[in-house]
């Protein structure tokens, strides 16, 4: 549906939340991605090593929660402290509590395949493809992305995508204010809010 000439239906809507074609990655997946060969061989023959995969998407965890601008601190506290403390259960970070046998894993295949840095820019085009289409085959495309975003930085990326929206017409953002990336744990009303509304609009 995204090609033109495609045989599969048309998606007439499709929504994303903080995309990710704009992800600022931690350290050790900045790493992995110059070198995925060596890191997977690493951690697939020396298992202590993928402790390194949860400790990486713990730090992740930590810029994922939107903070106050002046304070730093955090805006939805207890949401922040409920997903830390499922994903160090989830990599055996709690005492007597083992590590979810597929977890890792499937973190680094995905940061070494469809997140992959240099792999980005390409998602982007293929994005751009499918918002400014016009004939039989368009869908109308939502963006809905939290004004204090840090892992998919919206200070840094938002002019961007405010402009494909001048752009091409299929193409809308809608920001909400006060969440960052985890908007799902901070303040889901507000993310269903916007889903239903694009989704039942005719």
């Amino acid at each position: 549906w995204g090609t033109k000439g495609s045989k599969r239906s048309v998606i007439p809507k499709l929504l994303l939340v903080n995309p990710a074609f704009f992800a600022k990655k931690p350290l050790l997946a900045r790493i992995a991605d110059k070198i995925p060969g060596t890191m997977t061989t690493l951690f697939r023959n020396v298992p202590p090593a993928r402790k390194l995969i949860g400790e990486s998407y713990m730090e992740a965890g930590e810029i994922a929660f939107s903070r106050d601008p002046n304070t730093k601190e955090y805006l939805y506290p207890m949401a922040e402290k409920k997903k830390s403390d499922q994903d160090s259960r989830l990599f055996g970070l709690v005492k007597g509590v083992k590590q979810h046998p597929f977890l890792p894993a499937s973190i680094f295949g995905i940061n070494n395949s469809t997140l992959r840095n240099d792999l980005l820019a390409g998602h982007r085009e293929q994005f751009i493809d499918v918002a400014k289409r016009t004939d039989e085959g368009k869908s109308n495309v939502l963006i809905v992305w939290g004004n204090l975003d840090a892992t998919v930085p919206f200070k840094i990326y938002s002019e961007d995508v405010k402009g494909w929206c001048e752009k091409y017409p299929n193409l809308s953002l809608s920001v909400m204010d006060g969440v960052g990336h985890e908007c799902f744990y901070e303040n889901t009303p507000a993310v269903v809010e916007k889903v239903l509304v694009f989704l039942n609009a005719q």
